[in-house]
């Protein structure tokens, strides 16, 4: 019984890591796209996705992929530390990101 009760306190514990580091990058891509005087429509379409796949992410609902964070971060003209993810972030979900 403590085994599975140490187990769902740590399952907890990381789903509320995950969306925190959701809402964070989120927050980040907002911010960058205000920086920038941009709407949600100018920057999705810079990266070529839909207005509502964007939403998502910056409401951190959703991981973007590592490759549109590569974009964002060139488009954007700031460095992958600043971004502010974790490591190694090849064991994330980011590697795969929202491929919906």
């Amino acid at each position: 019984m403590h085994d599975f009760c140490e187990r769902q306190r740590q399952e907890r514990a990381a789903a509320a890591q995950r969306e925190a580091l959701l809402r964070r990058i989120g927050r980040q891509i907002v911010g960058l796209r205000e920086d920038r005087g941009w709407d949600r429509a100018r920057l999705a379409r810079e990266l070529g996705v839909r207005k509502q796949r964007l939403g998502r992410w910056e409401r951190g609902e959703r991981p973007p992929s590592l490759a549109i964070l590569d974009r964002l971060r060139t488009m954007f003209g700031i460095t992958i530390h600043e971004l502010d993810l974790p490591e190694p972030i090849e064991a994330t979900e980011f590697a795969k990101g929202d491929l919906e």
